[in-house]
């Protein structure tokens, strides 16, 4: 009888037990991983925190909230945020955690409580490491585009706009996305596009308004021209060449004859001035032009003969502002005209395009070609055909290299690029009166594209076309 009351007891007791907590006759896991489990310690740089739940042996349904908690960094970009909670989908919930500017080891933790009570959680631990800047020599800023319809003012209704890219890295090579730089401008202006996705870098639209290029005193080598307008003024190519410049704060270049990622005394170094914007495209600062005062002493300075870990470093693009084609002798032209030509015979000619500063105007090869049509001939007389097509819309005209640290700099005697085109004219027509000469007159028109298109700036500006540019000759009668 007493064994039977013991049995009815351990029955009752079992049955109580299973009850009280579900849980013990099913399973509920939390795990939790971070990508990548070291960031540079910038306030800028994020990690991916993934939490995998699951609860009474399957996949927490879409929509359950996991809880996370870290001891340093913030679950937002912008605010101090140690707490935050992120929903599941597919039994995965998902967060960002941004790094603070205090190298350490950090430590996550996911919770979550089950309905029964039942606490989960687990953690995981990230290093924010000490931080190493932006470094001159892994900076790069390049834009779409070196020549742009700017100057087209008849053509063109709203500003140009052209993408640029900053790349930045330091001296480990590590990449720094959202470098968020300062803009100095001779011409236009620069804003950033943040993207939303945090694996992808910052970028910037470059809108060419306002006050063009500034008017400068030609190199060396340089054509010119008067201007056709206002009178005692001289056109000549760097009129219409705009340079803008990116800056941040960095460290200057250095070579890293050891490897160890930072400078150390007695190591070749790039000595960078300042940062300013050559206006006049000579290559060094001149009185007036526009410059960052970094040591906030009210001058511009050069160079200081020592290494500096935490200064205003920069790059600058120049980017030119062309017109649409200018018709005249000393602009856009056909050559030679009047010629007297023998019955049978061919002659070269060629076609300058330029706007009033003597500059190519902006063409894209993917959509723009020159037209060449004569009268009194037979359409088989230009040899080479009536259309020509032309080159890529970036070429800017004149030379452009990169300088000892990597700016833009002006090749001396490179101003006759991409400016000239030759065709030849064949008279094959025979049966004609001797006695008579036959006036010939030449047209050319070209189709240009001010802007580049497409892209994802919906920056479509729809192709020009240009004047008609002519010459004329004469083409002795045929025996």
């Amino acid at each position: 009888m007493k064994n039977d009351k013991a049995l009815q007891m351990t029955l009752i007791i079992l049955i109580l037990f299973m009850f009280t907590d579900c849980d013990c006759s099913s399973s509920s896991s939390l795990s939790v991983t971070a990508d990548p489990l070291e960031v540079p310690a910038d306030g800028i740089s994020s990690i991916k925190i993934t939490a995998y739940l699951e609860y009474d042996d399957s996949t927490a349904s879409d929509g359950t909230n996991v809880n996370f908690l870290t001891t340093d960094g913030s679950f937002d970009a912008d605010t101090d945020k140690k707490e935050a909670q992120a929903s599941t989908i597919g039994g995965y919930a998902t967060i960002y955690l941004y790094s603070s500017t205090t190298p350490g080891e950090v430590t996550v933790t996911a919770s979550f409580t089950t309905p029964n009570g039942k606490n989960l959680s687990a953690s995981v631990k990230v290093k924010f490491i000490e931080f190493a800047g932006a470094n001159h020599r892994n900076m790069t800023f390049t834009c779409s585009a070196r020549n742009i319809g700017a100057l087209d003012t008849a053509g063109i209704t709203s500003p140009i706009q052209v993408r640029c890219d900053l790349e930045v890295k330091n001296a480990k090579g590590v990449q720094i996305l959202r470098p968020q730089p300062k803009f100095i401008t001779e011409a236009g202006s620069l804003k950033t596009i943040t993207p939303d996705n945090n694996t992808d870098p910052e970028y910037y639209i470059y809108t060419a308004s306002g006050n063009p290029p500034l008017d400068v005193d030609p190199l060396p080598g340089e054509p010119s021209v008067n201007n056709p307008e206002i009178s005692g003024v001289i056109n000549n190519p760097r009129d219409g060449l705009a340079t803008i410049c990116a800056v941040i704060k960095g460290e200057e270049g250095f070579d890293d004859t050891n490897n160890n990622g930072k400078y150390d005394s007695g190591e070749p170094f790039d000595d960078i001035s300042e940062p300013f914007v050559d206006a006049n495209d000579n290559g060094e600062y001149d009185e007036g032009e526009i410059f960052i005062d970094t040591n906030s002493n009210s001058k511009f300075d050069g160079s200081n003969g020592k290494f500096d870990k935490e200064t205003d470093i920069w790059k600058c693009f120049k980017i030119l502002w062309s017109g649409a084609p200018y018709i005249g002798a000393e602009f856009s032209n056909i050559t030679p005209t009047g010629k007297v030509l023998p019955a049978g015979a061919s002659q070269t000619f060629t076609l300058t395009l330029v706007d009033q500063n003597l500059n190519p105007v902006a063409f894209d090869s993917n959509y723009d070609y020159i037209s060449i049509e004569v009268d009194n001939l037979c359409s088989t007389c230009i040899e080479n055909g009536g259309d020509v097509k032309v080159f890529t819309q970036t070429y800017p005209g004149m030379g452009i290299r990169k300088g000892i640290y990597g700016d833009d700099v002006i090749e001396p005697n490179s101003f006759d690029k991409f400016r000239k085109w030759s065709f030849k004219l064949k008279d094959k027509l025979t049966e004609r009166d001797p006695t008579q000469e036959i006036d010939v007159t030449i047209t050319a028109k070209a189709r240009y594209t001010p802007a580049p298109k497409g892209g994802d700036l919906n920056y479509n500006i729809d192709t020009m076309e240009s004047p008609t540019i002519s010459a004329t000759c004469k083409f002795q009668a045929g025996e």
